[in-house]
């Protein structure tokens, strides 16, 4: 066949831990790749070097064995492409006559005389176009039309795969229709029973068309016509004056999209004055007006009272506000945070004649709106060999806590400044709450002061808004670098409609997939999807940044054993076109640990030369921070991120939600390889450990490499297959550590046939 291919292994924990599943001496025989040549004018060169004729790209026919020559990424950008699987029929409707285009299946049409499976997939339960032919009373055509086309900038075809059958006086025409006028580009009686057959036609028009099909139908005929997996030639670049506007869009009369905002503000945008047509005298504003926070002004010192923070009812102890040091020695502090001196106050928790474990909470007032930019200040003092637990929440009324903030442990007789930032907009009522499980001595004080919210009330309305903002459903003003970039600045979410930004190149949250993203094979280990707090405590974030709980995936490195400082992950998207004049990529980190070592983030042009964009090193807060770099490439080139190990095991770095700013880079591209890197599948993990074999993005757990006998006894081999000794290796998954159920796939690289 065409289609590259992957093996995988998959492997299902049981009930009981005491069974062992391992994998050695994986060799595939005659899956060779053909030889690559140098390709001539007119060819277009696959990702993996192969040479296919320029027509066949996007021709919804794979021809390369890398399938790049139908990349979604590039291929959906042409308007006027369909293989009809969505019932939508992507803008094609069925023209005039009485008799019409029928959307089916290769199950219904094969009872009536067609094709029994579809061109796309070869399945009885794709989809296509049909139409019979017999029935009619009079002569009449059935017609399937695309929608309106912009015209071709050169000249340039039309491929399509049609189906004819049932006598040889039946046809299929394609016609060209520019408003009233036709003119007939093919046409065709040939039978094609057999199967699908593809045509090509040349297109020349200087004005906007349609492309009708049509067959004829008399009473005297018998049989059908189909089609299926129309495309246009990318040289077209045509652009469907039918297609829809994304969400921050309007459409102009030309078909033109232009940003709502736009609209009746006094510039023709459209070209065709169609924005400044059916406008009011006046623009009243749409102003909604947002439930305020009700934050108190300023920060909370304590030096006046609670500011309206309240003592739980139902735990063990209650906060105490004080000044000066606390009753017990070697714990507490000696001076407040804000003043410096034993004149200030601050509110404590007395660790002396709490049983260990004992938990206290105060909690804010309740608090209407937050913004994502909503951050928590506070200063915190945990001294002594006996301090427990401090943990920062916030819950939404009837909602469960949702942890912001934890730390554990002597930290030294030191106030430590924090912040802590919600995860998303809070468009309920909800309140902050600080919890304190006591440890396990009177050495264990707890105090905090200075506690102080930034940002948190709404956005105000204040339109109109100039032509560099998008105007929100709200009527609140944001920057269009703002849009689609995992942050509710409007408000009302309106700047980030999921369907209008999970189409921009490289949007991804990591949820379901990489997204074209993905680990490389020359680092030291990888960067892995995680849910909830990682393993190590001290650092890491407790949840993701996009859903902001405990069920959301983001990426993380793993700085714990057996990773030595200085050993670095790397994780790369593929190949974009030349950004824009103005471009940023924009993404969601965490680094938060004493043992934090550096984040890099880099541009790599097509010769693999790799452009510093951004860095930071050591720990920089417990809250997910937006970082946001220029992307000044002259050319296609990939993102590419790199984190190092810093001094210990508390130096988890994490990353989520990447974007690039609207309209800053094309599709992605796929440059040609004249000298492709031919995988094997073959691999004895011996010298070159997993030889190109991956661990699934998605694993629960990974699969490891290893000698002599698993970590469990009575289970596993003791020696590996290859030499039959305690000294070769092989890979496997040890079941002890792991719940019942979790699974790990282990992909093989991308392999091409003879």
């Amino acid at each position: 066949g065409h289609f590259a291919l992957q093996i995988s292994f998959t492997s299902i924990r049981p009930f009981a831990f005491s069974g062992m599943i391992a994998v050695d001496d994986v060799s595939m025989q005659s899956c060779s790749a053909p030889p690559i040549g140098k390709c001539s004018s007119g060819q277009y060169q696959c990702f993996n070097g192969q040479c296919i004729a320029g027509l066949s790209q996007c021709d919804m026919k794979v021809d390369c064995t890398d399938m790049t020559d139908e990349s979604a990424a590039f291929c959906s950008n042409i308007h006027g492409n369909c293989n009809f699987e969505n019932s939508n029929l992507c803008g094609y409707k069925n023209g005039s006559g009485i008799k019409s285009f029928t959307w089916m299946t290769g199950i219904t049409a094969g009872a009536l005389g067609g094709p029994k499976v579809d061109n796309t997939y070869g399945k009885a339960t794709g989809h296509f176009m049909m139409t019979t032919l017999s029935g009619a009373t009079n002569t009449e055509v059935a017609t399937f039309v695309t929608p309106m086309i912009t015209p071709p900038t050169s000249a340039c075809k039309i491929r399509f795969f049609y189906y004819l059958g049932g006598g040889s006086t039946n046809t299929l025409a394609a016609v060209l229709q520019v408003g009233s006028s036709k003119s007939q580009l093919w046409s065709t009686s040939t039978q094609t029973s057999s199967g699908w057959t593809r045509v090509e036609v040349s297109i020349s028009s200087t004005q906007f068309f349609n492309i009708s099909f049509n067959a004829p139908r008399t009473r005297f005929l018998t049989g059908v016509a189909a089609i299926d997996d129309v495309s246009m030639d990318p040289t077209c670049y045509g652009v469907s004056v039918n297609k829809n506007c994304s969400a921050f869009e309007r459409q102009c009369a030309n078909g033109r999209c232009i940003f709502s905002s736009w609209f009746c503000d006094g510039d023709d945008d459209c070209g065709d004055n169609s924005d400044e047509t059916s406008c009011p005298t006046t623009i009243a504003p749409t102003t909604k007006p947002l439930p305020t926070g009700s934050y108190p002004n300023g920060t909370c010192t304590f030096q006046q009272g609670l500011c309206g923070w309240i003592q739980a009812k139902d735990d063990r102890a209650d906060f105490q506000r004080r000044r000066g040091t606390t009753p017990s020695f070697s714990t507490g502090p000696a001076n407040d945070n804000t003043l410096g001196t034993a004149l200030g106050f601050y509110i404590h928790v007395e660790a002396s004649g709490l049983p260990a474990n004992s938990k206290l909470a105060l909690i804010s007032p309740t608090y209407m709106w937050a913004s994502w930019q909503c951050t928590m200040n506070f200063a915190y003092h945990m001294w002594g060999s006996g301090t427990g637990t401090l943990q920062i929440n916030y819950q939404t009324v009837g909602g469960s806590p949702s942890q912001l903030f934890s730390i554990s442990g002597n930290q030294g007789n030191k106030w430590i400044t924090n912040s802590v930032s919600l995860p998303k907009t809070v468009r309920s009522p909800f309140v902050f709450t600080i919890n304190v499980t006591h440890g396990n001595s009177f050495l264990g004080d707890i105090s905090l002061d200075d506690i102080g919210f930034t940002n948190c009330n709404s956005p105000a309305p204040q339109p109109p808004c100039s032509k560099t903002q998008f105007s929100c459903a709200n009527s609140v003003c944001v920057n269009f670098s703002a849009l689609c970039d995992f942050q509710d600045d409007c408000g009302d979410g309106s700047d980030e409609n999921m369907k209008t930004c999970s189409s921009q190149p490289g949007y991804c949250s990591f949820e379901n997939s990489a997204c074209g993203y993905g680990n490389v094979n020359w680092d030291n280990f990888d960067w892995v999807a995680y849910k909830g707090p990682t393993p190590s405590a001290g650092t890491g974030p407790t949840f993701d940044h996009t859903i902001g709980n405990a069920s959301g995936r983001y990426l993380y490195l793993e700085a714990s054993s057996p990773r030595s400082p200085g050993e670095k992950a790397v994780f790369e998207s593929g190949y974009f076109q030349k950004p824009a004049s103005t471009c940023n990529f924009r993404f969601w980190y965490h680094m938060f640990g004493p043992g934090i070592g550096a984040f890099n983030i880099y541009t790599v042009d097509r010769s693999n030369k790799s452009s510093v964009i951004w860095t930071r090193t050591g720990s920089q807060s417990s809250a997910w921070l937006r970082g946001s770099a220029a992307v000044a490439a002259t050319g296609p080139f990939k993102i590419r991120f790199e984190g190092s190990i810093g001094s210990s095991f508390s130096g988890d770095i994490s990353l989520d939600d990447v974007s690039f700013s609207y309209g800053c880079s094309g599709p992605i591209y796929y440059p040609p390889k004249p000298v492709p890197t031919i995988y094997t599948a073959n691999c004895n993990f011996e010298a070159n450990i997993f030889c190109n074999w991956t661990n699934n993005f998605l694993n629960d757990i990974n699969w490891i490499r290893q000698s002599g006998g698993t970590l469990s006894p009575t289970t596993g081999p003791t020696a590996d297959h290859t030499y039959g000794n305690a000294t070769g290796n092989y890979i496997y998954i040890e079941a002890s550590l792991v719940a019942r159920g979790h699974t790990a796939r282990l992909t093989s690289p991308v392999l091409t046939p003879d």
